[in-house]
């Protein structure tokens, strides 16, 4: 603020005093009274990406209208959300018309500290209203966008290196749907191996790309195959490989692999 020095002379940063009117006082007064008017959408939505990425479920929730369809089980998933080590979340505006927001959403989350990254992409159609001088979200499909990881997805995967290791190539061959590509290949790459050599077999997930119910993982995968036949050495294989996961009949299934030749049979001189 410039001020009058002692003097009365005006020096660099400073103005002479004026007089204040009672009719500008009162403007300013009616000024302070009119209330304060929202961000733009985009701000708030901005706002609701960084409360989720802080963990803030107070804040977060904050940008929903209660009143919305199924409020509650957004609210539970954001609750879950923010107690998870690690988050992270982007919204973009793909396309506004009018109250209606078609918008891109970006999230990675861990479920325990040395977990695999989960990495999600999707669509969500929101409506925004303006209730109280601040734009809520009062309609958001799907909410599913806001679920936390499914831990069904790793915990299937963990099943196959498991069946694998005890030798049960039905069961292995079972988590494989049977209408993918190269499925009966990979059915008879497990029966003979399963045959051939006692397994040991590990697969870390180190990624899992999701988007519309669809998983992506990227997959360390190492096994150690002891040939049964006589003096045969044991062979060791590990490989990065991607695979696919969708849920086909309520059960999630894996419907793409590649390289297939980690479940090769063992070459026999």
């Amino acid at each position: 603020m410039r001020t009058t020095g002692r003097s009365g002379k005006v020096g660099p940063g400073f103005s002479p005093r004026r007089r204040v009117s009672a009719r500008r006082v009162l403007a300013v007064l009616l000024f302070s009274a009119l209330p304060v008017y929202a961000d733009t959408p985009a701000q708030q939505l901005e706002d609701l990406a960084t409360a989720i990425r802080t963990g803030d479920a107070a804040a977060a929730l904050s940008h929903f209208d209660p009143a919305m369809k199924d409020f509650a089980a957004l609210k539970r998933n954001i609750e879950t959300l923010a107690r998870l080590p690690q988050i992270d979340c982007a919204i973009e505006v793909k396309n506004a018309q009018g109250a209606s927001l078609q918008t891109v959403w970006s999230l990675q989350m861990n479920t325990q500290d040395n977990g695999p990254l989960l990495d999600r992409h999707g669509e969500a159609l929101i409506q925004i209203r303006e209730i109280g001088g601040t734009w809520k979200i009062v309609s958001m499909a799907p909410v599913s966008i806001l679920a936390p990881p499914d831990p069904t997805v790793v915990e299937r995967v963990a099943t196959l290196a498991s069946d694998l290791s005890a030798n049960d190539g039905g069961g292995a061959a079972a988590i494989f749907d049977s209408e993918m590509k190269g499925y009966g290949e990979i059915a008879a790459n497990i029966d003979a191996l399963t045959a051939q050599a006692d397994i040991l077999c590990a697969i870390d997930v180190i990624v899992d790309h999701e988007a519309n119910g669809v998983h992506k993982l990227d997959v360390d995968w190492y096994m150690e195959l002891k040939s049964r036949a006589a003096d045969a050495p044991a062979e060791r294989r590990r490989e990065r490989v991607q695979l696919q996961l969708e849920k086909i009949r309520g059960r999630w299934k894996i419907n793409a692999l590649a390289p297939l030749n980690i479940l090769a049979p063992i070459r026999i001189p």
